[in-house]
């Protein structure tokens, strides 16, 4: 994700805004209340989960938190947990009103006292908690970055579906097969997927492992077992040590795959992460994993519109500090994980000459567990665009049946910014927990109006 010479690193975070869902009231004066302090009474307590943290080769690993309450401070306990489960409690971290603070990972663990040194691993989990009258209050999320080798990776803590992770094996019947899909692809040839599964309950869950080639044919299986509380940490083994970037390379790219994981536990009691790896070309980009389609609402179909705004394409503004002779290219692949076939539309949307404009992207055919590459770089290329572009897709059929992964990298395959898609449509307000513009880190936030006319957006920075 950045050049080895001069380190940069850059957040992008993509807003898609939708109409409001009303329209506001003016004010006469006469009628205004002043705001009433809320305190709370319930103080229940909440705990989010992140399924990865690295340490391993020059990984370091950073926890970003973030207090969404603008009246109040809170408190917050993080604990690290080793792949073999053992529990680190850290410090409390103490969170002023609409403050972030982080958690230096690779400095705990040089701090770990002794009844945890015995335990200490170079991967594992995490839990944020708090307690307050709602879930929510406290946000984090997962840094991972290597610098040497140009690799990063950023996980959200998760919140429990059922409102509580930890599962007694005794009051509560097994499971049924909970199963989750997965989009993989590859840069170069070097280029290898790798999963993490963190076990937040106390009992083990027998997981199983499908890696299927982009026509949805079984390629790879595997069966293992994840030990109450423990991390496993498995690379799929994808890619081959091969010299050179060549026109097989480009074919690897064109050819996605696809990951099934399933076991036998609910979706809260197994965190699945995991990532995209060329440490030789620098490249790095999250997997996107998730919950399937459901099987019994195969037979619906609703339209489903999405966009993925900010995809940087050609050369940069001078002042965002890319290295002169950068261009950009964009990519989309997509995987289609339900049980019919989707015809995927698409455009692109861009400014010339201060007036947005519109393409047509090629319509894009997926055959049931089929996974496709869009080449949205050749369709635009005839424009000469250089800066950044909104890409927007729609299909009709089952919502959750399509995996995607948006985003561009450069021609050296060093600078990966992945964009993550949105719903377009009516939506409530939009946050970011966290920015940065200090050593070398900067933040780039990317704003895409999806309706026919003018939208009002106040920006709030704290």
């Amino acid at each position: 994700m950045r050049n080895r010479a001069l380190v940069v690193v850059t957040a992008i975070t993509s807003v898609v805004i939708g109409a409001r869902s009303d329209a506001a009231t003016p004010s006469n004066g006469n009628d205004r209340q002043l705001p009433t302090v809320y305190t709370p009474t319930k103080m229940n307590l909440y705990t989010s989960y992140c399924g990865l943290w690295r340490t391993d080769a020059s990984y370091e690993s950073t926890i970003r938190l973030s207090n969404q309450l603008a009246i109040s401070g809170i408190d917050a306990n993080v604990t690290l947990f080793m792949a073999d489960g053992t529990a680190y409690a850290l410090p409390l971290v103490h969170l002023d009103k609409s403050g972030v603070s982080t958690v230096d990972i690779n400095a705990a663990l040089a701090a770990a006292p002794d009844s945890v040194r015995p335990h200490l691993s170079s991967y594992g989990s995490a839990s944020v908690s708090y307690k307050y009258d709602w879930q929510g209050v406290v946000y984090a999320f997962m840094s991972i970055l290597d610098i040497p080798r140009s690799l990063q990776y950023s996980y959200p803590f998760m919140f429990p579906m059922n409102g509580s992770m930890q599962m007694d094996a005794k009051s509560k019947a097994m499971p049924a097969m909970t199963t989750e899909e997965g989009l993989i692809w590859r840069y170069s040839r070097q280029s290898d997927a790798f999963l993490s599964f963190a076990n937040t309950s106390n009992r083990p869950i027998n997981t199983d492992i499908t890696v299927l080639n982009g026509d949805g044919e079984v390629s790879q299986v595997r069966h293992f077992s994840v030990p109450a509380m423990n991390t496993v940490l498995i690379n799929l083994g994808l890619g081959k040590e091969e010299p050179g970037l060549g026109a097989e390379d480009e074919l690897v790219r064109r050819t996605p795959a696809g990951v099934r994981v399933s076991f036998d536990a609910d979706s809260d009691s197994l965190q699945i992460v995991g990532g995209i790896e060329d440490a030789k070309y620098g490249y790095s980009a999250n997997l996107p994993i998730g919950p399937g389609p459901d099987p019994a609402k195969a037979g619906d179909a609703t339209t489903n519109s999405f966009a993925s705004a900010g995809v940087m394409v050609g050369a940069q503004d001078p002042m965002m500090g890319f290295p002169e002779k950068l261009r950009f290219e964009p990519y989309a692949y997509f995987r289609n994980a339900g049980t019919r076939a989707l015809q995927l539309s698409g455009k692109v949307f861009y400014v010339r000459g201060g007036k947005t404009q519109s393409m047509d992207l090629p319509v894009l055919e997926l055959r049931p567990n089929q996974a496709r590459k869009l080449d949205v770089a050749d369709a635009i290329r005839s424009l000469g665009l250089n800066g950044a572009v909104t890409l927007a897709f729609s299909y009709q059929g089952q919502s959750g049946a399509l995996l995607v992964s948006t985003g561009s990298v450069d021609q050296s395959g060093n600078y990966v910014f992945a964009v993550m898609p949105r719903a377009t449509g009516q939506s409530a307000s939009k946050s970011s927990i966290f920015w940065t513009t200090a050593n070398g880190f900067d933040t780039m936030y990317s704003v895409w109006n999806s309706q026919d006319e003018p939208q009002d957006v106040l920006f709030t920075f704290q």
